[in-house]
């Protein structure tokens, strides 16, 4: 007869990652203006712009909506511009500090740089134009 046998790491983790969480969503919960937008290409160029909009985080539906919009000049002169939609349920992967959205039947995988009451920095990685997008907010 096979026993199962708790592991007191495995159940000190769990409590951990579950409380983490838990923070997590309470911290994101709210509207959050966009500050700054960078963007990485895969040249490894940095590049800056104009940006607006913000996010809302619901907790109790595990829902976000809002819209980003920025606009940059790439390393050519040239002005592009770009924007963030989502009105999608999110999930929260506290181990590895990542939320994610489905939308559209398209994953977004953000990985969260910073989270504090008033702080949220996000980043992705657009695999279809080679760049990485940090969006930086602040708490409205």
């Amino acid at each position: 007869m096979n026993k199962i046998i708790f592991n007191p790491l495995f159940l000190v983790l769990f409590f951990f990652s579950c409380s983490k969480q838990k923070r997590i969503e309470s911290k994101l919960n709210g509207f959050w203006r966009i500050s700054k937008v960078y963007i990485e290409d895969g040249e490894g160029f940095f590049h800056d712009g104009n940006q607006y909009g913000q996010l809302q985080f619901s907790t109790n539906e595990k829902n976000c909506i809002g819209m980003v919009n920025y606009n940059y000049i790439n390393q050519n002169g040239v002005v592009l511009h770009d924007s963030l939609k989502l009105n999608s349920k999110y999930q929260i992967n506290a181990v590895e500090d990542r939320v994610l959205f489905l939308q559209n039947l398209n994953l977004y995988n953000f990985r969260i740089l910073l989270l504090t009451k008033s702080d949220l920095q996000i980043e992705f990685y657009d695999l279809d134009n080679y760049r990485l997008t940090k969006f930086i907010f602040e708490k409205s």
